[in-house]
């Protein structure tokens, strides 16, 4: 559909939501042209949401999305989404219903804000991603209820570098490799880092503080855990660093 026709029906579409609906993101999303900018008004708007080819999505600090399962989802490779708050995911585990879902490469997601979300930012099939400095909380219930802050599922050679977590359950980095994670602070929650057949991941310069657990490590070798500060675990059975069949750089 031409851009003009598109935008004559997202304008008519926008007309016929009642009265107390939030506008759908998704419309503008749509008649953003390959390569461009969104910077879509302050307000808030309903998700889900899905990008499926190379935009720029700037929220400015003041765009809110609402709902959705996975709020907003990244399917195309060289994605920008900063800036937003995102918030009210769906509640299901089994689907991984998260803030922001990225299935692509090379995308900068950075300084959003994510809360009431069961996890947080979830990467699946990823490489060479930028997830950097957002400020991310799950939903209130029970630690074990929860989702992970930050998920990594056959994600390799990514940055996670700067992000707050604050009552989430884990951050869980499985089957994935060359990975840098960075400054990042996690507290109030369960497991602070667990790695599961995740080599050659760089750990280094973290905070984790009042959770249940410090860095669980399960054969996943060569990695570099440095300069990591953990305290006051919750729990008394509670390690700093735990280590099985895996060997880390001195």
């Amino acid at each position: 559909m031409p851009h003009g026709k598109l935008f004559g029906f997202l304008l008519l579409l926008l007309l016929l939501q009642p009265a107390l609906a939030l506008p759908p993101l998704q419309l503008y999303v749509e008649i953003t042209p390959e390569g461009g900018t969104l910077k879509p008004p302050p307000g808030e708007y309903s998700g889900p949401v899905v990008i499926r080819k190379r935009i720029t999505l700037d929220g400015g600090g003041k765009v809110t999305v609402n709902g959705g399962g996975s709020i907003l989802t990244i399917e195309a490779d060289g994605v920008v989404v900063r800036g937003l708050h995102l918030s009210h995911s769906g509640d299901s585990h089994d689907q991984v219903d998260a803030g922001i879902l990225i299935k692509a490469n090379d995308t900068v997601v950075q300084d959003n804000i994510i809360d009431d979300s069961l996890f947080g930012i979830h990467l699946s099939s990823a490489h060479g991603n930028q997830v950097i400095g957002n400020r991310i909380s799950s939903k209130d219930r029970d630690v074990t209820l929860r989702g992970d802050g930050i998920r990594l599922w056959y994600s390799h050679e990514n940055l996670i570098k700067d992000n707050v977590l604050d009552h989430t359950r884990d951050m869980v980095f499985s089957n994935s490799r060359e990975n840098r994670i960075i400054g990042n602070r996690m507290t109030n929650s369960r497991i602070s880092m667990e790695l599961v057949f995740s080599p050659e991941n760089e750990i280094r310069g973290n905070t984790f503080i009042d959770n249940y657990n410090g860095i669980t490590v399960i054969y996943s070798d060569e990695l570099t855990i440095a300069d990591n500060h953990i305290l006051r675990m919750r729990k008394l059975t509670g390690s700093g660093i735990s280590v099985k069949e895996s060997w880390l750089f001195p």
